[in-house]
């Protein structure tokens, strides 16, 4: 049995299909960016920075904010110029070549597998005012603290997955 997609007329010879209707707008796309650029590393690791380096650590992440802001902005304008699955890697593969294109891929595949552990870490660290064995003297993590971080990654991973 062969299906036909239904169709949709959204005006005078323009017309729809259920993959156009589920896209997000260039608002939701930045705003997902947005949120993806502030992490635990930013929220837990204020204080201690202030501590040490005074007010010039908010100075760098605003400004690293705007940067990274703009980079998604720009990400997010030629991911809806040309959608295509893995554009993460096809846009600097149409761009640039396989060598900045491998280059992207494996810096992609770093950052996916250590940033689940680090704000897991980052997590675990800033509940040391509330729960004090966490962290040993040398400000490391205790087995408790593992098994935290661990369940930390579990609930991060789990989410990110079910969305």
């Amino acid at each position: 049995m062969v299906q036909t997609l239904q169709h949709q007329s959204t005006g005078p010879g323009e017309f729809e299909d259920e993959d156009e209707q589920r896209r997000l707008s260039v608002f939701h796309l930045v705003g997902l960016a947005a949120g993806g650029v502030i992490g635990p590393g930013l929220i837990l690791g204020a204080g201690g920075a202030y501590r040490t380096a005074g007010s010039a650590p908010y100075l760098a992440w605003v400004f690293g904010v705007l940067l990274m802001l703009l980079i998604a902005a720009v990400m997010v304008e030629l991911g809806t110029a040309a959608p295509k699955t893995g554009g993460l890697i096809f846009l600097p593969l149409q761009s640039s070549g396989p060598l900045v294109a491998t280059v992207v891929a494996a810096g992609l595949w770093i950052f996916y597998a250590i940033n689940l552990a680090s704000e897991a870490v980052a997590m675990t660290r800033g509940l040391r005012p509330w729960i004090g064995h966490l962290l040993d003297s040398s400000n490391t993590l205790t087995p408790m603290g593992w098994c935290y971080a661990l369940v930390f990654m579990a609930v991060i991973a789990a989410v990110n997955l079910v969305a």
